[in-house]
This record gives C-alpha cells, sequence and structure tokens, in this order.
C-alpha cells in the first residue's frame, strides 16, 4: 500500500509542475500577443493578471468596469468599452469582429447626438482626446471574459437606423476605428 502512496505522490507533484509549466506557457503566448497587437483576454477585472491592471499599464488610466466612454480628460485618453454581443445592450451596434471596428456613439434612446456633453463630445473632440483604446466584455455561461484590442485612431463615423433601448427605431452613430501600430 505504501508504494502505491508514494506513486500518487510522485504522479501528483508531476502533474502539478507541468500544470506550472502549462500556466508559463500561457503568460508567455499572452505577452507575445501584447508584442503583435493581438486582442488579449482576461478571465478577471481586479487585481494581478486582471485587465483592470493590464489597461493602466497601457494607458496609465483606471477605467470603471460599467461605463461605455470612459473618458480620463487629464490625460486627453478615452477607454471605449464594448458589450458588442450582450443582449442586454442590444439599442447599440458595436462590431469587433472586423479588421476596423465600429463604435457607437453614446445614448440608448432617441437619435444619438455627436455634441452630447458628457462622453460623445469629448471623444470626438481631438482637442480633449488624444489616445482612444478599445476592450471588450462577453458574458458565456455566467463566465465574463474581458478581450483587450489596444489603441485606436478613430478614422471615420457613418450613421445608420437602429432600435433604441425604449423598442424604438432611431439614429445612431457607429464610429469607425483603426488599430495604432
Amino acid at each position: 500500500m505504501a508504494s502505491h502512496t508514494n506513486e500518487i505522490a510522485v504522479l501528483q507533484a508531476k502533474a502539478d509542475a507541468h500544470r506550472a509549466e502549462a500556466a508559463k506557457i500561457e503568460i508567455q503566448i499572452e505577452e507575445l500577443k501584447k508584442l503583435e497587437g493581438q486582442p488579449v483576454s482576461f478571465s478577471k477585472w481586479a487585481g494581478p493578471g486582471g485587465i483592470q491592471q493590464h489597461m493602466m499599464n497601457e494607458t496609465g488610466c483606471k477605467a470603471f468596469p460599467g461605463v461605455g466612454i470612459c473618458h480620463r480628460p487629464r490625460l486627453k485618453t478615452a477607454i471605449l468599452r464594448s458589450d458588442d454581443n450582450n443582449d442586454n445592450t442590444c439599442y447599440y451596434a458595436d462590431n469587433l469582429d472586423i479588421v476596423n471596428p465600429e463604435y457607437t456613439l453614446f445614448g440608448p434612446n432617441g437619435d444619438q447626438d455627436a455634441t452630447e456633453k458628457k462622453y460623445n463630445e469629448p471623444l470626438l473632440n481631438e482637442e480633449k482626446t488624444k489616445h482612444i483604446y478599445l476592450y471588450r466584455v462577453t458574458k458565456k455561461n455566467k463566465k465574463t471574459t474581458w478581450i483587450w484590442y489596444g489603441k485606436y485612431t478613430i478614422s471615420g463615423h457613418h450613421g445608420k437606423g437602429h432600435v433604441g433601448r425604449d423598442g424604438e427605431k432611431r439614429n445612431i452613430i457607429l464610429l469607425e476605428l483603426k488599430k495604432c501600430n
């Protein structure tokens, strides 16, 4: 019986070593993705290894988890949060599954206004916003994943008819984003 106990302990130690090595490899993969400018996934918001710390490192700004357009006037930076595949924000029409993502301006009901003072005007004003970063939130089976896309510029915009939170048809404004090198 003692020989099986020792064998189990040895196998458990090997399994632990493999898990630790696999975790190191995953970190290396994520670091390489960052270097290549590819989207990087996070399984938690706060703490070491969370997207909030990554955002702080990349932007110098602390973003709020529930805000779509998080403007930081002192650093002339905006962090855009997209819930483009979330049923709770179906009144927006973000599309991050394309080479140049589209991001919907703020305004859940009625026609959107580019001059809206709290979110849209500061984002679109080049004197107020010099740096724009983008991340995405997805939820599947009660599991939340945050995906960091990095730094972008606004290359243009276009209008589109879309339903609002109130169920009424309206006009929205989609920003056309271009990845910075």
